[in-house]
């Protein structure tokens, strides 16, 4: 099964949008130029968050188009940009576009979490999720699965992203550590690759279609590699290939921009 990984998209209603210099619905129009001859081989797209930088319905309608046009299920799920209510009228509904929480294909199952802490930047999973996680883990131990948040549930070693992680990310890490089916925890938000492995579970973030953070870095810092996507290809008996694909051109950002809201 292939499958595709799309994140913060950053999208606006607004032609003259820049953010760093960058401007998002060129680069996530080159993204999309690049993945569509692929598109007709894959099987599932994971979209992990921050489709709109504002909380735009243009944005979303936008997205949704953009998506329903190739005819496979897309797996949605808000990042700290997001507006919810919003999202969900826009893009829930209908049989491309889903939210969740639970998903089956090929052999293969995709267990979506909702990290957004409504008007904060960091994230949490909270309580209830968790606690429907194991349950759900506990229910099926044979399938092999894919657990899906916006925001890192580890650190990725930039110092002012990952005072942005999920809060509770340590227990999540307890819950799916004690349940060997589970293969993949997937995750956007950091702007940037992330590939790691911890007691056999393979941790994955994604490139953004816009700009890049710079990893490794104390403060915000950008990075002058090109925005991508995350390709998966993930076998029978749970097997997992990874790799990331970026866009060719020129799309640094305006490395002296500080911060963004």
């Amino acid at each position: 099964m292939k499958v595709l990984q799309i994140t913060d998209l950053h999208l606006k209603g607004s032609p003259d949008w820049r953010l760093a210099g960058v401007d998002p619905s060129a680069s996530y129009d080159a993204v999309l130029h690049r993945i569509t001859p692929a598109m007709d081989g894959v099987d599932l797209v994971l979209a992990t968050g921050d489709i709109s930088h504002n909380g735009d319905r243009e944005a979303y309608r936008r997205f949704r188009r953009d998506f329903e046009r190739f005819g496979k299920p897309v797996l949605v799920l808000p990042g700290n940009h997001d507006e919810l209510t919003l999202m969900r009228e826009e893009l829930g509904g209908g049989d491309v576009l889903r939210f969740g929480p639970d998903f089956l294909l090929d052999g293969w199952r995709f267990l979506l979490l909702n990290s957004q802490v409504p008007g904060a930047v960091g994230g949490r999973i909270g309580g209830e999720q968790l606690e429907w996680l194991g349950t759900a883990l506990t229910r099926d131990r044979q399938t092999p699965v894919v657990v899906s948040l916006h925001h890192q549930p580890v650190p990725v070693g930039a110092r002012w992203l990952d005072e942005q992680r999920v809060e509770d990310g340590e227990t999540l890490l307890e819950i799916v550590s004690r349940h060997p089916q589970v293969k993949l925890v997937v995750w956007g938000h950091v702007h940037q690759e992330f590939d790691r492995r911890h007691d056999g579970l393979r941790l994955l973030s994604s490139p953004s279609t816009c700009i890049q953070f710079k990893p490794d870095s104390a403060g915000f810092a950008l990075d002058t590699v090109n925005p991508g996507v995350r390709w998966l290809t993930l076998g029978g008996g749970g097997e997992v290939d990874t790799w990331v694909e970026r866009i060719d051109g020129e799309w640094a950002p305006d490395r002296s921009t500080t911060g963004y809201d």
